[in-house]
């Protein structure tokens, strides 16, 4: 076959692999917020919503395509896809209202009254995380940072936290923001909640918006995280945008037939 007649072939072969350009290999659950909570990969694991959730507008300008938190809303996914000292990754997109007033913006947890997994936002501290903490009187510590200067409200950002036999990273943008050591803890397998976090008399929530959230049942190299990112980065085609590919390269074909 000539590289003319192979030539609208490619074009239709480099489409689809835009559509599908990372590995799903381990993936759990995906939450597109296209409408619904429901789990896309299928096999379990569907959120379900409580308080005053809405479907907004995402970081590409496409309408219903979020899920927004507002007035103590949040999500749970009830069992947890996480086990006891097992290896797992979570990225979710996150939004800050620019005029939320509180100070502690709380994006995933499990369990409640102080333990498990944490990860949230506040103004003195940037983003922080802590995993496998048993509770303490003193309040969760502060995890990692990204320090003050970290954007947050107003614009959207990717955070990715995996965790290996050793270490659990926390990943802002692509780009690594900290480490803490892997403890196993059966604390981290209480019940999934996005928005929301209760610590005794006090509780955390979310004022912005969640999109795109996946979670897999194994650590990520450096190397994932930098092409999921970059993957998540730029709006996916759509089946039109397909279509018209696929309608170019047919018609540069026949041009080219004409001319031969």
């Amino acid at each position: 076959m000539t590289s003319s007649k192979l030539f609208p072939l490619l074009v239709l072969c480099a489409a689809v692999q835009l559509k599908a350009a990372f590995p799903d290999d381990g993936m759990v659950a995906y939450y597109q917020f296209q409408g619904s909570l429901s789990n896309s990969v299928g096999g379990g694991f569907e959120g379900q919503g409580f308080g005053s959730l809405s479907y907004a507008t995402n970081r590409f300008g496409v309408a219903n395509s979020s899920l927004a938190f507002e007035s103590g809303a949040y999500m749970t996914v009830n069992p947890t896809p996480f086990g006891v000292n097992t290896n797992y990754t979570v990225s979710l997109w996150v939004y800050g209202d620019p005029e939320a007033p509180d100070p502690v913006q709380q994006f995933m947890s499990t369990d409640i009254d102080w333990g498990g997994l944490v990860l949230r936002y506040d103004d003195v501290n940037g983003y922080g995380f802590v995993s496998g903490w048993d509770g303490g009187t003193s309040g969760p510590p502060a995890g990692l940072a990204g320090g003050v200067a970290t954007p947050f409200k107003g614009q959207w950002n990717q955070l990715l936290l995996t965790r290996n036999d050793s270490t659990t990273d926390l990943y802002l943008n692509g780009l690594i923001l900290g480490t803490l050591e892997s403890t196993p803890s059966a604390s981290d397998t209480g019940t999934l909640q996005f928005g929301w976090y209760q610590e005794l008399f006090n509780s955390y929530n979310l004022q912005g918006a969640l999109d795109d959230i996946r979670i897999y049942d194994r650590s990520f190299t450096a190397s994932e995280v930098s092409q999921l990112y970059a993957i998540e980065s730029v709006p996916e085609p759509s089946t039109y945008a397909l279509l018209a590919l696929g309608a170019i390269a047919v018609i540069w074909f026949r041009l080219r037939q004409k001319k031969a």
